[in-house]
């Protein structure tokens, strides 16, 4: 899940959510919002379901995982 920190923010800032806006959203606190960002730490899945839904991605999106060809 290297890349989550980086696809976490991106598409956040890209839907224009402030990080207390999408804590809203996911039923998170924005601390952990911001932990996310930051790498610090990763969410547990019923924590990465809630955040894939409120960013409109999936779970394979969300983490950064490519698509098998």
């Amino acid at each position: 899940m290297d890349k989550f920190p980086q696809i976490l923010r991106a598409r956040r800032e890209e839907l224009g959510l402030s990080q207390l806006e999408l804590a809203k959203r996911a039923f998170v606190g924005r601390s952990s919002v911001s932990s996310y960002e930051l790498g610090r730490s990763v969410p547990a899945l019923d924590v990465a379901v809630p955040l894939a839904k409120a960013l409109d991605l999936t779970l394979d999106e969300l983490a950064g995982v490519e698509p098998e060809k």
